[in-house]
């Protein structure tokens, strides 16, 4: 097994960031793109769990017909892995809220399982988890 490269660990990074903006701008169609083909995308009981990419376009539509404007903040991404598969978790700080209307705050993180597929780092399981107010 081969180690992370610094390419791969970057490329990983803006994967994370792409995601982000895409769910930001409204680019909902760029999502499963982000994917393996046998992917899961996992938010819980809040958001439910998607299956393929054809699960994660669904999402995509889900959330466009909800009407929220959302600013994803992602930063302390831990990477582990080779050269072929690799884990993150990175931290989440999300602003969201209807269109037109002031935003509030939400944290939370993304814990991944990603793979490379002919040669781009692809999320094959992504699991959103949202810390609500009064957690622990």
């Amino acid at each position: 097994m081969s180690k992370l490269t610094a390419d791969d660990r970057l490329e990983i990074q803006e994967l994370m960031a792409r995601y982000s903006r895409a769910i930001d701008f409204g680019r909902f169609e760029e999502l499963p793109g982000f994917f393996t083909e046998d992917c899961t995308l996992d938010f819980g009981k809040l958001m439910g769990s998607h299956r393929g990419r054809e699960g994660v376009r669904g999402f995509g539509t889900t959330l466009a017909g909800i009407g929220l404007t959302m600013r994803h903040y992602v930063g302390n991404c831990i990477i582990e892995g080779d050269g072929e598969r690799a884990t993150a978790i990175t931290y989440v700080l999300a602003f969201t809220g209807p269109k037109g209307s002031s935003l509030t705050p939400t944290t939370g993180r993304y814990e991944d399982e990603l793979r490379k597929v002919d040669g781009r780092w692809l999320l094959h399981v992504r699991r959103g988890i949202i810390e609500m107010p009064g957690q622990s």
